[in-house]
């Protein structure tokens, strides 16, 4: 099939096609229904920034061969005070093989959201009615509907094609015209800051922990809406190994980031993971930035820094794994402003570890949070004035045989016409206040080149 209009304004008609002959062949079993129609040439950002129906959702990989644009929710699960999450996911997952379900969870879950998170709650995962699948050589739109009894099966079939009528399959493309914004910076000031990291410094001095990653938050307002997945289209031009997330739950709430750093990726038993730690800017000529590489693969502050993500990673995975880990030599990931310090951790899963095992003994690694995790959260909470929501905290994928969480840091929570902003700083016991502060800056930079807000 070509990939010219023709094809695409002949979508409405072959999606009511396929949602007929898909009913008709369902049977009278309950269950989540899908089927696919390709969409040869749809660009999964403008088509999802186009549509009408909420939530909207998109993913893309590190590896950039996969990207995931979906509207709707066929399915919204959201833990509850039973902790039945992961038991929900599982069967969804089991009752549809071919379905993909997307989400995250607040840094720590077991605190009570702030006003601007409190849509986003404690964790959620969404499978959306209507997804575009952008793969390689393929492009299909895929659609999900559950269907509780066999009585119901009129009414639904009735219900997702009228809705299906409602996509858009031509989008005009997303505006081009500069941002306008003022930027307000509502946290503490730059002084004030790095007196948190002074005190920070003197907890690790005393022995109280070994290193806390204190977050700064910005605000960006704008004179007027935004769409979040313009963000994610400039995301997208920047060549840099992340991944792309953006989860908007209505017109004025998003939570969208450019993160370059995985949680784990689990495909059966095999688990991967990662130690990424310690920052370096990107140098201004290709001398300068192998200078900064080469420091920072020789920092004594910088490799004692990214030791401790290392070992607690190793640790945990080594409680869950049958037999050694493999650990790659430490390497230099290079982002388009800055570079990180990476090593690779790859094992075998005990047969009988859960995701929910992996993600309570990963999240939050030190990259995040801090060593001790508990004495450095609890640090967290009496110098860090705001709430962390979604940011630093696991969003991805959960497809069955293969779950992938990235851990949403280089992120911003889009509520009304403001844009927040959070970025960290690994503070370990030779941090520098001001070194720490340039560290932020550079990571807050990332976005605020695609908002031009420099």
């Amino acid at each position: 099939m070509s990939s010219d209009a023709s094809d695409l304004n002949g979508c409405h008609q072959r999606l009511v096609h396929a949602a007929r002959t898909c009913f008709a062949q369902a049977g009278t079993a309950p269950g989540i229904l899908s089927f696919t129609v390709p969409v040869p040439g749809l660009d999964p950002v403008d088509w999802v920034a186009a549509q009408s129906l909420y939530p909207k959702v998109y993913w893309q990989g590190r590896e950039g061969d996969c990207q995931y644009a979906g509207v709707g929710a066929a399915l919204l699960l959201r833990e509850n005070d039973n902790g039945e999450l992961w038991a929900q996911l599982d069967a969804a997952i089991n009752a549809n093989p071919g379905i993909t379900l997307f989400g995250g969870m607040r840094f720590d879950t077991d605190s009570t959201p702030s006003e601007g998170w409190a849509e986003f709650g404690r964790s959620m995962f969404i499978l959306p009615e209507f997804v575009i699948e952008s793969g390689k050589t393929d492009v299909v739109l895929r659609c999900n509907v559950v269907v509780e009894t066999s009585d119901d099966l009129e009414l639904v079939e009735a219900r997702l094609i009228e809705r299906l009528k409602r996509l858009v399959f031509e989008p005009a493309g997303l505006d081009d015209a500069p941002f306008e914004h003022v930027v307000n910076r509502r946290e503490s000031d730059r002084a004030a800051w790095q007196d948190k990291v002074r005190d920070v410094i003197d907890e690790i001095t005393a022995g109280t922990v070994e290193k806390v990653v204190l977050a700064r938050r910005m605000d960006v307002t704008f004179a007027g809406s935004v769409n979040p997945f313009r963000f994610i289209r400039d995301f997208r031009a920047m060549p840099s190994p992340a991944y792309f997330f953006c989860f908007q739950l209505g017109p004025d709430r998003a939570f969208a980031g450019s993160s370059p750093e995985r949680l784990y990726a689990r495909r059966g038993l095999q688990v991967l993971s990662e130690a990424l730690a310690s920052t370096r800017p990107r140098g201004a000529s290709p001398e300068e930035d192998a200078a900064l590489e080469a420091s920072l693969l020789t920092a004594a502050k910088d490799r004692h820094e990214h030791a401790l993500v290392h070992d607690c990673i190793t640790a945990a995975l080594g409680r869950l794994c049958d037999g050694p880990l493999d650990v790659s030599d430490p390497v230099v990931m290079k982002l388009v402003l800055v570079q990180h310090l990476l090593q690779e951790i790859k094992g075998v899963l005990n047969a009988s570890v859960s995701d929910r095992d992996l993600v309570e003994a990963l999240h939050p690694t030190p990259a995040v949070g801090g060593v001790p995790t508990e004495d450095a959260l609890r640090l967290l909470g009496r110098f860090e004035d705001f709430d962390r929501g979604w940011y630093a905290a696991p969003v991805g994928i959960v497809r069955q045989d293969h779950v992938e969480l990235a851990v949403a840091i280089r992120s911003g929570l889009l509520h009304d016409n403001t844009l927040s902003l959070y970025c960290g700083a690994g503070i370990v016991r030779d941090s520098d206040p001001e070194q720490e502060w340039a560290e932020t800056e550079n990571k807050l930079a990332n976005f605020l080149h695609v908002i031009h807000a420099e």
